[in-house]
This record gives structure tokens, C-alpha cells and sequence, in this order.
């Protein structure tokens, strides 16, 4: 997203959390995530010759849903509306927030053809204490791609960073003025998770 632009973030993402893996638990353990206490981050931006006159942009998606499970094989589930994707934005105008908001939706996300975003866990290795490595199928306006991150964390709470190209989920970054001032097809996706109390 550039300028007034938004770029997908439906990242979402979200998707990383889980991870928790107490692999040393023999019997498996179900905890949901707790939708008031989460929030996923997503950063988009600014590219082209006339980039300065634009500005990179910042969506969070708070309320996501699912559930991750301990023991031999750990899970993890994750759900979001794309309609939970908000445009931040510090220093814009309350009408440029909305314009953004509404090309991100109509334009970007597409949120009344592709409403959901979900992420499914495939396998998560425990790389050191706190530190897992996350592999999974994120799916994201109508495709569904296998993806891996990082994720660090313990007991209810996990934190995490992955980036991820538009372009792989079929949604070309927006661009103006001939692609004088467009977003980067990379966007940067951050996540804060706290699970429930099993």
C-alpha cells in the first residue's frame, strides 16, 4: 500500500503462533487462543520513483481465532475475517484511513469474494527453548500456499515475524501515477499471541 493504497495484507498471517509444542507431553492438550488479547500486525511499503510523496502503511487484525494442541504432535489453527484487517496509519486523516481501508477491501483483499484467511500447522519442530520452527499451509484470497517461520515463546504467550510476496497469493500490489508510486510486493507480518488458560 503507497500513498493512499493499501497493500494485502491478509496475511495473515496470520497464522504463526502456535507453537507450542510440549513435545514432551504424552498426552495431547487443546488451548484455544484468546481472540481479546492477540493481535496480528501487518506492514506494507511505499516503492517507486516518487515514493517520498507517499507513506508505508500499517494494518492490525485483532480478535483472531483457533486453537493450538501439546503433545507428540502438536497443531495449531488459526482464523480470521479479512473484514478484522484495520487500517492504522499514525499521522493520516481519518478520511484517508477510510479510503485506504476501502481499497484494501475492495481492491487488495477482495473480503466479499475471499472473507476468511486461515492458517493450518503441518509440523512444528522445537529448535531450542522458546523457539520453534513452524510449518503449515497459509490460505489467502482464494489460494492456498505452504509457508514456514520462526516463532518464539513460552507457556501462554508467543511472538513472531515472517514476510510474505503479494504477488504469491494472486494480489498485485496497487500502483499510481504509471507505477511512479506503488507498494513493495514484500509485506512484513508480526504477530502477538496469548492463549487461554486450558
Amino acid at each position: 500500500m503507497v500513498g493512499r493504497i493499501p497493500g494485502p495484507s491478509r496475511s495473515f498471517p496470520m497464522l504463526f503462533i502456535l507453537l507450542f509444542a510440549h513435545a514432551g507431553s504424552m498426552r495431547a492438550e487443546t488451548a484455544a487462543i484468546d481472540p481479546a488479547s492477540s493481535v496480528i500486525t501487518v506492514r506494507v511499503y511505499k516503492s517507486g520513483l516518487f515514493s517520498m510523496f507517499a507513506h508505508d502503511h500499517l494494518i492490525q487484525a485483532r480478535g483472531p481465532e483457533g486453537i493450538a494442541e501439546r503433545g507428540p504432535s502438536p497443531h495449531i489453527e488459526i482464523r480470521l475475517s479479512a473484514r478484522q484487517l484495520k487500517v492504522v496509519d499514525p499521522g493520516t486523516s481519518d478520511r484517508e484511513r477510510a479510503e485506504i481501508q476501502q481499497a484494501m477491501e475492495d481492491t487488495v483483499l477482495e473480503v466479499n469474494r475471499y472473507p476468511e484467511i486461515r492458517f493450518q500447522s503441518t509440523s512444528i519442530d522445537a529448535q531450542a527453548p522458546g523457539r520453534f520452527l513452524v510449518r503449515g499451509n497459509l490460505s489467502l484470497h482464494g489460494r492456498t500456499l505452504p509457508i514456514s517461520l520462526v516463532v518464539q515463546g513460552s507457556g501462554k504467550s508467543y511472538k513472531g515475524k515472517t514476510t510474505l510476496r503479494q504477488t504469491d497469493f494472486g494480489i498485485e500490489p496497487i500502483k499510481i501515477a504509471g507505477g511512479a508510486i506503488r507498494v513493495k510486493d514484500q509485506i512484513s507480518i508480526e504477530f502477538d499471541i496469548t492463549m487461554r488458560d486450558t
